[in-house]
């Protein structure tokens, strides 16, 4: 029943849209993907994986990762087009997303952890990652389960507060293609 419940916040690759990636290196490749390991005392987000957010080719900024950082924390920014790509998910991609308190209880039910530190239940993201190829918190799932008061709501639970902006993690990589962003049709930018 749990598992059925779980494949019901998994999306397939078809489903995702296109993704951005940005770093302070002038290359990207499979092998830069590092396996995804649960932080004592930062239960809301894992320590590796590849993290992406979605490709907003018109829109003034590239990503809402990209739009976060402008307005926040400009330092964090790439320096260049050069240092971004489009990523196309691969069609057999397994994302589990979180849109909602709902699909964040779903996810618990087969990937649970208890963090000492926070004393909340939050994801296992080791078990998570064998169980799926990433997760994706919506900006839906950003104001449902990412906000300042959610713990306050929510005591028993790990919030998502300081995902910061929709984004996804990927466990491994499973992308049809990655085209550098200056190869791709865009007006957005990815500087300040």
């Amino acid at each position: 029943m749990e598992l059925r419940a779980f494949e019901r916040v998994i999306v397939r690759g078809h489903e995702i849209p296109l993704q951005l990636f940005c770093s302070r290196s002038d290359r990207l490749e499979p092998g830069m993907v590092e396996a995804v390991v649960n932080v004592e005392g930062l239960p809301f987000k894992p320590a590796g994986g590849l993290w992406t957010s979605t490709f907003t080719p018109y829109e003034v900024f590239c990503s809402a990762w990209i739009r976060w950082c402008a307005n926040n924390l400009p330092e964090r920014l790439p320096k260049s087009e050069k240092q971004c790509w489009v990523l196309y998910p691969s069609a057999e991609a397994r994302v589990v997303q979180i849109s909602s308190i709902d699909d964040y209880r779903k996810v618990l039910k087969v990937a649970k952890r208890y963090d000492k530190m926070k004393k909340r239940w939050g994801i296992d993201w080791e078990k998570l990652a064998i169980l799926c190829d990433g997760l994706w918190l919506t900006e839906d799932g950003l104001y449902s389960v990412g906000y300042a008061g959610f713990e306050v709501e929510y005591p028993e639970l790990v919030s998502f507060y300081g995902w910061d902006a929709e984004s996804i993690v990927w466990f491994r990589w499973i992308f049809d293609k990655v085209i550098p962003l200056p190869k791709v049709p865009h007006s957005c930018k990815v500087t300040v």
